[in-house]
């Protein structure tokens, strides 16, 4: 079943490309005027980027003005801002590390100068001492005392 481009009403065929903003209406946007669009809406779509919930917040009103700028008409922005409150309603703002919540102080000396040891310390580490490496058996450093655990 053919559908037409709400940007520019070009028949879209069934083996065109194109993209439905909304799972759930057969709203469709061709190919060529998804590519018209701002860029990251094509990231938001393609999964490249993972915003946060506060993120999409300020997301959404850029793209909005830059389609009401690019003289987009009414159905466009109204499923594009669907689409992107779909996605809001979706999202989650970072909440505290559980880790971190339980694990406030120091075992050694009781102070809140603490950091979680990277990945990339560890493969550091890894490098430097081979197998006698501790830093691997570690997840969290003090940044007072320098006790590890």
């Amino acid at each position: 079943m053919a559908k037409n481009c709400l940007c520019c009403g070009k028949n879209i065929g069934l083996l065109t490309v194109r993209i439905p903003l909304l799972e759930n209406e057969e709203l469709v946007i061709c190919s060529d005027c998804f590519e018209k669009m701002p860029s990251v809406l094509n990231d938001l779509y393609q999964k490249r980027i993972h915003p946060t919930k506060s993120e999409l917040l300020t997301i959404k009103e850029e793209i909005i003005e830059q389609l009401n700028l690019g003289c987009y008409n009414k159905d466009v922005i109204n499923v594009v801002t669907k689409y992107l409150s779909n996605k809001i309603s979706k999202a989650k703002d970072p909440e505290v590390s559980e880790d971190l919540a339980i694990l406030k102080k120091c075992p050694i000396c009781q102070s809140e100068n603490i950091q979680k040891i990277s990945a990339m310390t560890k493969a550091g580490s890894v490098a430097l001492w081979g197998i006698f490496s501790q830093k691997v058996k570690k997840q969290w450093h003090c940044n007072s005392c320098g006790s590890e655990w």
